[in-house]
């Protein structure tokens, strides 16, 4: 299957290139669910190619340049637009090239079809891109733009923009031929007209099979972790104040991420020594903290509406380390996961520093077998091997 791949994504390289550069780390998250995607594609035997524009930068330093050009990596041929710092150009921009290169490309891969991420230009085009070239289009929905973040944080004008950006997003989105959903609940919002779809929550990377999360090289204290949004909305702030107050003997937890609670984070950081922020750091830094921790924590509040059509992708990252997770119920979470994880039944910090002292009571080898469950129920039915196959199936039966 010929399938070309509309979205943020880089080669590793040139991602890595590109964050050294501008100091910049938010989106890398969307940067290993896009690669884990092509990825599982690739192993599945499909021809991948890229139509790849770089995220919008709130900052860009003058000498930096992202120019248009072409690489081959792993056997994904890489198309790059150019970036354009005035954010009205941009769009246009890269609304016509991406128009450009998906005629260039359907010349050379008439049965090919597109798979295309919410971003607004690029959306726009893959649309315009059905009826013009007569291209399948199936969108890749992480989130839906009218719950996101932005649109649920943002006040006054910036709100209004929002909202009217977002509803444009959702437009445009459900106009394609099908769907990639990361939760049965998006289904009911995005697609009214019963199309296409598949619902594969996320991606564990196939490679951690090779990992081993081994009792000997945990950390001598019992450490629990926490990578993502460091914002009080995603249960931050709650995890710190129940960690501080569970006070268990001979532990720490380890912050990795940045947000708003950032600075507030820090000054606690130094009045607690057991509270550790370690700020962005390289993925491979991340997992191997993962591995070596005792407890991995998703304190995501589950009471705003946004987490019914979201599934947080550490879930997945967690979940593959073979280190126990613990968890709020969030609606996107299916059933079927609830065996191999613990979870926050109180989602309050007299709750959660409750939940903590129970859980770190469990012997080394309880906790580890837990982890090692999870481990097991997600590389054999949620690898990004696994989930692209089925991606595949939804495409070639319709």
């Amino acid at each position: 299957m010929d399938i070309l791949y509309v979205s943020t994504l880089l080669s590793e390289e040139l991602n890595s290139k590109t964050l050294n550069e501008l100091k910049f780390t938010d989106g890398q998250q969307d940067q290993k669910f896009h690669r884990l995607f092509v990825e599982g594609l690739v192993e599945n035997g499909c021809n991948v190619e890229t139509i790849s524009s770089l995220r919008s930068l709130k900052k860009k330093p003058k000498n930096f340049n992202f120019p248009a050009g072409k690489e081959n990596v792993g056997g994904v041929t890489y198309n790059y637009i150019k970036y354009i710092k005035n954010r009205f150009i941009r769009r246009i921009h890269t609304y016509f090239q991406t128009l450009k290169l998906i005629k260039k490309w359907k010349k050379n891969n008439k049965d090919g079809i597109i798979l295309c991420e919410q971003r607004f230009s690029m959306l726009k085009a893959c649309i315009h891109a059905r009826k013009l070239f007569g291209v399948k289009v199936y969108g890749i929905v992480t989130d839906l733009p009218i719950y996101h973040i932005s649109t649920i944080t943002s006040r006054g004008l910036k709100s209004a923009y929002h909202k009217i950006y977002s509803r444009s997003r959702m437009r445009n989105t459900k106009k394609c031929d099908g769907f990639v959903l990361l939760t049965d609940q998006m289904n009911n919002v995005i697609n009214k007209k019963n199309k296409p779809y598949v619902i594969i929550e996320g991606f564990a990377d196939v490679k951690m099979t090779i990992y081993n999360n081994e009792q000997i090289k945990k950390y001598d204290k019992k450490v629990c972790h926490y990578a993502g949004k460091v914002i009080e909305m995603y249960g931050i702030k709650m995890l710190v104040n129940a960690f501080l107050d569970a006070d268990i003997p001979n532990s720490e937890l380890h912050v990795f991420g940045g947000g708003s609670y950032v600075e507030e984070l820090a000054e606690i950081s130094k009045k607690h020594s057991n509270i550790k922020y370690l700020g962005f750091r390289p993925n491979e830094e991340v997992v191997e903290d993962q591995l070596r921790s005792h407890l991995l924590i998703n304190p995501r509040f589950t009471n705003y509406e946004y987490t019914k059509y979201s599934f947080p992708s550490k879930i997945m990252e967690y979940m593959a380390s073979g280190t126990p997770l613990l968890t709020t119920a969030l609606a996107g979470i299916p059933n079927e996961y609830y065996e191999y994880i613990y979870v926050l039944e109180e989602e309050t910090e007299v709750g959660l520093s409750k939940k903590l002292k129970e859980v770190l009571k469990k012997s080394s080898e309880e906790l580890n077998d837990m982890g090692l469950k999870a481990k097991k129920f997600i590389m054999e039915n949620k690898s990004n091997v696994f989930q692209a196959k089925k991606v595949i199936k939804m495409i070639k039966d319709n």
